[in-house]
């Protein structure tokens, strides 16, 4: 369906786009969230669409390795000409930015041994099948944020030598070069703009032509 919602918001059928989005949504959205297409609302254009596309992709496949992939086919690490995915989609490149980790910390509380969650906190039972589901997620959601603060990390995740760094994505990784043994075996094959030949020569073949 992600698949399906993408190539409709690529065709400019925002409607579509939309419709497939929102099944995705329902599964696991209160029935009345529809009105607003279960928080996606109505992009303004083909453009919003396919953004709204890899927002959805980012949430449901979270931890399955395809953010990776996403960032390289819409090539999202940088502006690169002459796509310009990035200004397009409304988005900042990747490139030049640092990831940032946080935890979840319990408020302090006094004194320091008492614990900050009640009986009735701790029997708070989150099962969808159950009739009450609405009301026991309203409960966890007031409980996280009356006792539990996000806080970020002392240091940067990105981080070489102890030194902190920033994420550069450069272009020619988004097209892998060809092997040198494979080069070797074919004179008449190029290599690919940014990575060496079997003779140590920068290659001259542009895939973006």
């Amino acid at each position: 369906m992600l698949n399906i919602a993408e190539c409709y918001a690529a065709k400019n059928e925002i409607g579509n786009a939309v419709t497939y989005l929102s099944k995705i949504r329902a599964r696991v959205y209160p029935s009345s969230a529809s009105a607003n297409n279960y928080g996606i609302g109505t992009p303004a254009s083909k453009y919003a669409a396919l953004e709204a596309c890899l927002y959805e992709r980012r949430v449901e496949l979270a931890y399955e390795g395809k953010r990776f992939w996403d960032m390289q086919r819409w090539l999202l690490y940088d502006n690169i000409a002459p796509y310009n995915t990035v200004q397009k989609l409304g988005l900042t490149p990747v490139n030049g930015t640092q990831r940032n980790g946080y935890y979840w910390q319990s408020i302090t509380y006094s004194p320091a041994a008492t614990n900050p969650l009640t009986a009735a906190d701790r029997n708070i039972l989150i099962d969808p099948d159950a009739a009450n589901f609405e009301t026991e997620i309203a409960k966890l959601k007031a409980l996280v944020r009356a006792k539990f603060v996000m806080t970020p990390l002392d240091q940067a995740w990105d981080r070489v030598n102890n030194v902190n760094t920033t994420i550069l994505f450069r272009p020619n990784y988004y097209l892998s070069g060809l092997p040198g043994g494979l080069l070797g075996n074919n004179p008449w094959l190029q290599q690919t703009v940014g990575w060496l030949d079997y003779s140590g020569v920068q290659g001259t073949f542009d895939y973006r032509q």
